[in-house]
């Protein structure tokens, strides 16, 4: 279970003119250490836009407790790999906090948010008021 977290940095880099609208996420678990039963995740969140027309660059540390976290932490180790249900979690917070924190850092230089939203569609709700 994640416990806590926090940025340690963040960096935006316009390398050249070009179009934005195209943009890539990649999530990347640099280092794992465990100390007194909690885990840290070192991590880096990094979106390229365009053909490397620009960057956002997102690192931080992510804490958790897990009943395995030593195996977690020695199989990571020896393997770069995480059990399935904990890489999702742990996925999923590092992409929550590098669209939102991305987004802001994003409208400071003018690029798109690195998240897509849904599309919303407009249905008819019962009694036919639209909803």
């Amino acid at each position: 279970m994640i416990t806590g977290g926090k940025i340690t940095s963040a960096e935006v880099k316009i390398h050249k003119d070009g179009s934005t609208a195209k943009r890539s996420v990649n999530i990347q678990i640099k280092d794992m250490k465990i100390e007194k039963g909690v885990m840290t995740i070192d991590y880096e969140y990094r979106v390229t836009y365009g053909d490397d027309v620009a960057t956002i660059s997102i690192e931080g540390s992510l804490e958790a407790k897990e009943e395995n976290g030593e195996k977690i932490v020695e199989s990571w180790k020896k393997k770069k790999a995480l059990p399935d249900d904990f890489a999702e979690e742990v996925l999923n917070v590092v992409n929550y906090v590098g669209s939102v924190n991305g987004t802001l850092i994003a409208k400071v230089v003018n690029l798109m948010p690195p998240l897509t939203l849904p599309k919303l569609v407009k249905k008819e709700k019962e009694g036919g008021k639209a909803m």
